[in-house]
């Protein structure tokens, strides 16, 4: 080129090369905030079963009533009926805190699974056993399993 002439033409190769790097930023930017809603979301779930789970630690009575159940048994019932639920919604808790610190969305799905079969087995107690329909714990925790899922999915594609 002639010596007046302080640029070059730049390639395609060039400018794509330059917006490569802008785009990946903008990407991360946006990977970065479904990442946090996913934290957000997942962490919510995950305090309204830490409150369930201490609950059941220190009213287990009115958790009980809370989910229904009119009476909280006696003897080895209660004891079974006050342990099971309790590590129930800690073992949900402690697997929503996991997947969040480390963000690993295998945890999310340990939780999901455990919540989804919750509204499934719900549901067989209404059909083979005759039990009321237990439409808000159920909407309740479908809703918390697709948020999970949901969350799992997100956190999954920063690995």
């Amino acid at each position: 080129p002639p010596p007046l002439f302080f640029f070059t033409q730049q390639t395609a190769y060039d400018i794509s090369a330059c917006l490569v790097g802008s785009e990946m930023c903008i990407r991360d930017r946006i990977e970065g905030g479904k990442i946090m809603v996913a934290k957000i979301l997942s962490g919510l779930v995950g305090l309204i079963m830490l409150s369930t789970t201490v609950n059941w630690i220190f009213d287990p009575a009115g958790a009980a009533a809370s989910l229904g159940m009119n009476t909280i048994l006696d003897g080895i019932g209660r004891s079974t009926l006050i342990g099971d639920f309790t590590a129930f919604f800690a073992a949900i808790t402690t697997f929503i805190a996991i997947g969040i610190y480390k963000e690993e969305g295998k945890w999310l799905f340990s939780a999901a699974i455990i919540l989804g079969l919750a509204a499934v087995f719900r549901n067989g107690a209404w059909l083979i056993h005759g039990a009321d329909y237990a439409m808000t714990p159920i909407i309740a925790e479908v809703l918390f399993t697709i948020i999970l899922v949901y969350s799992g999915r997100q956190l999954n594609k920063t690995g």
